[in-house]
């Protein structure tokens, strides 16, 4: 699930400008993928370099699936929630 997490997580930050994620999992999440780069089977993976996750960056390609299932996140699971600039906050008030 790294590929998809790294992709996902890179969409909403760079092309959204709306994370979906901390920056300290999107880290964990490169960590995690470098380490394991040379095991792991997804059919994405040609799309992420090794370099890209030294760098802690993906400015590359993203396919229509990954944009969707952002999409959907967003919705489903973290509706009425906002990431900007790397902070969140529950839009509600809780008074």
């Amino acid at each position: 699930m790294t590929v998809p997490l790294y992709l996902m997580m890179s969409y909403a930050y760079y092309k959204q400008d709306n994370p979906i994620a901390e920056d300290g999992t999107f880290d964990s999440i490169s960590k995690l993928l470098l380490e394991n780069y040379d095991t792991i089977e997804h059919h994405h993976k040609e799309l992420i370099s090794k370099d890209s996750l030294k760098a802690g960056t993906y400015l590359g390609i993203y396919p229509t699936i990954v944009k969707d299932t952002v999409e959907m996140v967003r919705k489903k699971y973290i509706k009425g929630w906002h990431y900007p600039r790397m902070c969140y906050y529950n839009s509600v008030s809780d008074s």
